[in-house]
């Protein structure tokens, strides 16, 4: 009966996890989904208002760069919360 319910606390323990790691999976794609709107703001803003080219490139690249590392932060936490979740499964 105690191995019972250490597995059942062990299991509760790592569905939360999973839980939690999922829930930051969702905040990151709202982020990045805010992020990429944003963009299309600031390069339809380079249209109108067509800044330097200096500024411009600076802010594409420096943009551009931390869309794409919190892409790879998305996709480290999905492999992290689907690795859990498989594990669950054994």
């Amino acid at each position: 009966d105690s191995d019972d319910t250490t597995m059942k606390m062990k299991y509760s323990e790592d569905f939360r996890h999973t839980v939690l790691y999922l829930a930051e999976v969702n905040s990151t794609v709202s982020y990045l989904i805010l992020l990429a709107c944003l963009q299309l703001f600031l390069f339809a803003g380079f249209i109108f208002l067509q800044p330097p080219a200096a500024v411009e490139v600076a802010l594409v690249v420096g943009s551009s760069m931390h869309f794409f590392l919190s892409l790879l932060m998305l996709v480290k936490r999905s492999h992290v919360a689907f690795k859990r979740a498989y594990d669950l499964q054994l």
